[in-house]
């Protein structure tokens, strides 16, 4: 499996493909919610609804990597029923 590293201080994270291709296209799109079928198409190419399921659990598993306290994220947020938003420290 193809993987990218990505530094977060002194961290070094090993991330999918599909997780990078999820940061990147949150982080163009900082501190903005992006909708549920927008960001599924983003990262798969489709915006059904089985994506956008696969998509709330790509979420959950990538907040697990990336957030100290994944119940009480501080970087990658779920605005309910809209989308996620990448939230950048000031």
């Amino acid at each position: 499996m193809e993987q990218r590293t990505v530094i977060a201080g002194d961290d070094h994270l090993l991330l999918t493909l599909t997780e990078f291709d999820l940061l990147s296209y949150l982080g163009a799109n900082a501190n903005t919610t992006v909708a549920h079928r927008e960001l599924a198409q983003a990262v798969s190419g489709r915006a059904h609804e089985d994506e956008q399921e696969c998509l709330r659990v790509l979420i959950n598993r990538f907040q697990k990597t990336i957030e100290s306290s994944p119940r009480d994220p501080k970087y990658l947020l779920t605005d309910f029923c809209v989308g996620y938003r990448l939230r950048l420290p000031d």
